[in-house]
């Protein structure tokens, strides 16, 4: 057995940068890369026991990718006839010139293609921006809105990549499609779940402090986005008739209030299952929490 490389041609440059995407396909995974304006399609990591039957597998999941393109990104094309190979064990190259295109069915294997992408690294740095640079209480709404999307996205990113190690069958039984569930029960009883199912070698007791920050963190997330920050204020009000949060307590809260909130919920989170924290989430904060008491 040996792993193969495939460099395929597509009669149209594609018009994003993909590369280094990984896709699973039966429980294994390969890695596709198409460069922006290229016309080249290579996919690495075919496992057989030599490049004639290494190829229709590799041309069956280049065609689904290119289908799934064509469905969500409304890029179609199609593949030219020949291709390039390389024997990724022993170095061994050549090129397959075809006078017209081939196609293969594998009925047998029924290939899945799973496109992922993960967004809360960058919800991450959306919030972290507001904090570094803006003092006013329209960067404070942001920095809010941006690292509650960086918590829910990286609870469900971290469950699916780290934890069920990107066996992407089994995230429906944690993240039910359709399902609505607030934040904060998602982050208390997901990882309970993923404890009980035999995922975590601990259970996680988020709590505390750090706990409290966040419920109030998410509260002020809902107030803006449900728009009970709008709400108008007097004298003699119930609580559950105050605008929350206020422009008064916008205006009050200080830079990266938000950001320290979410690096301390990600950081327990990490300290209790015994795992560290994503690299980004330390390099990024590291920089900027030293500043917070200035």
């Amino acid at each position: 057995m040996a792993l193969y490389q495939f460099d395929l041609t597509i009669k149209d440059p594609c018009p994003w940068d993909i590369t280094g995407r990984a896709r699973v396909w039966r429980g294994t995974s390969f890695v596709l890369d198409l460069g922006k304006d290229s016309r080249t399609l290579s996919i690495r990591g075919i496992d057989a026991k030599d490049e004639g039957t290494a190829y229709p597998i590799a041309r069956q999941i280049v065609e689904d990718f290119l289908n799934h393109l064509c469905a969500q990104q409304h890029f179609c094309t199609a593949i030219a006839p020949g291709y390039g190979y390389r024997d990724l064990t022993t170095d061994k190259s050549g090129h397959v010139v075809q006078l017209e295109p081939v196609v293969f069915r594998i009925s047998l294997l029924s290939p899945t293609i799973w496109l992922s992408y993960s967004f809360a690294p960058e919800w991450f740095r959306d919030a972290l921006h507001e904090a570094r640079l803006g003092h006013d209480h329209h960067s404070r709404r942001r920095e809010i809105l941006f690292a509650v999307c960086a918590a829910e996205s990286y609870l469900l990113e971290w469950v699916r990549d780290d934890v069920l190690k990107r066996d992407f069958n089994q995230l429906e039984h944690y993240f039910p499609p359709g399902k609505q569930r607030p934040l904060a029960d998602k982050w208390k009883e997901i990882p309970k779940q993923l404890y009980k199912d035999g995922h975590l070698g601990r259970t996680p007791n988020l709590g505390g402090a750090n706990w409290q920050d966040f419920q109030t963190l998410i509260s002020y997330r809902n107030g803006l986005v449900h728009a009970r920050a709008s709400r108008p204020e007097t004298t003699g009000q119930s609580d559950g008739e105050n605008p929350v949060p206020s422009k008064m307590t916008l205006d009050s809260l200080p830079a990266g209030w938000a950001v320290r909130v979410i690096v301390a919920l990600v950081r327990d989170l990490h300290n209790a299952v015994g795992t560290p924290p994503p690299s980004w989430l330390d390099c990024d904060a590291i920089d900027f929490l030293p500043n917070s008491t200035e």
